[in-house]
């Protein structure tokens, strides 16, 4: 659905990526990392950070968008992202 709603905003196509990696949330930061591409824009979705309204939001996104950058949306597992990762992030 976004590849077809978000084409005219600039957005898409989406792909999902999932990492293998045991052994908590460093282990599966360094996964992650390893997954974003160079120059993404970066937003971890933790429970501790900014809420945000849906227009807020929006704008946010269409912010990276104009600067043509790659998004990545980063959700961890059970314990959550790793500290390091949710620092390198441009939203949290």
């Amino acid at each position: 659905r976004l590849d077809r709603a978000g084409r005219p905003h600039g957005l898409g196509p989406a792909e999902t990526v999932d990492v293998e990696a045991r052994g908590g949330p460093g282990p599966e930061g360094e996964a992650l990392l390893a997954r974003i591409p160079r120059g993404a824009w970066t937003c971890a979705l933790d429970e501790r950070g900014t809420a945000m309204t849906s227009p807020a939001f929006a704008a946010t996104l269409a912010r990276a968008a104009s600067d043509r950058r790659d998004a990545a949306f980063l959700l961890g597992g059970a314990d959550g992202l790793d500290p390091g990762l949710t620092a390198r992030a441009d939203l949290v």
